[in-house]
């Protein structure tokens, strides 16, 4: 498992730049994917289609999310810390790993990736190509319910 991405949540898309701005990547290469998937919410079973906004950047040396939910449930729903934070800290299973049983705190939500629409997932000599995700977020515990950590899995699905 890898600590390696920092998401902030923007409820306007104006605000993505904002953040950008903030940490002077405003003329870095950032890469725009919009996703479709598949949700829960729990203590619920059902799964529901969301859609999100991505924004990434990796020129911090970690990746930097900027996420906002378009269609869809999601954890932070009726969230009211205000426009622009924190949403999770990301970590990457390595292949094959499991998903961690102790001390992750409560599951908020869990997503599989339907649809990306980032280039690098329809391009045959990426290593994204054919990629989906299926991911985990954690309502961390001593918190007071403000920390969530997203648990990521690649699924490959090109052969």
């Amino acid at each position: 498992m890898k600590l390696d991405q920092l998401c902030f949540y923007c409820n306007e898309p104006w605000q993505a730049e904002a953040v950008k701005r903030m940490f002077g990547l405003t003329d870095e290469p950032w890469v725009q994917d919009t996703v479709e998937m598949l949700t829960r919410i729990p203590p619920r079973e059902d799964w529901h289609e969301s859609i999100a906004e991505l924004n990434f950047c990796e020129s911090l040396g970690m990746q930097l999310e900027i996420m906002r939910f378009t269609q869809g449930p999601h954890w932070s729903m009726g969230n009211n810390r205000g426009s622009i934070y924190i949403a999770h800290i990301g970590m990457h299973l390595n292949e094959g790993e499991a998903w961690p049983e102790i001390g992750m705190g409560t599951l908020v939500q869990e997503s599989k990736t339907i649809s990306h629409s980032a280039a690098a997932f329809h391009d045959k000599t990426s290593p994204q190509y054919g990629r989906r995700y299926h991911y985990r977020i954690h309502r961390m515990p001593y918190s007071g319910g403000n920390v969530f950590i997203k648990l990521i899995k690649r699924v490959h699905r090109n052969g």
